[in-house]
């Protein structure tokens, strides 16, 4: 759900907000990973979610997503 949101937040659609990883979401990961220099694999995992968070964070957006 969290990397969904920040995705979302990111406005990079993952499709709905639901915590089901499906080919939308993949789809989100993969145009994020591209666009924000993401260098591990981009596929969902600890690694990506930190990067997503250190990203929403420098933005000034983490505090908003719940």
């Amino acid at each position: 759900y969290r990397a969904e949101a920040i995705l979302d937040a990111l406005f990079i659609s993952p499709g709905p907000v639901d915590g089901v990883i499906d080919d939308r979401t993949a789809a989100a990961i993969g145009t994020y990973a591209s666009e924000y220099n993401f260098s591990g694999e981009a596929v969902l995992s600890t690694e990506l979610l930190q990067h997503l968070e250190t990203e929403a964070e420098v933005m000034g957006i983490l505090d908003l997503i719940k």
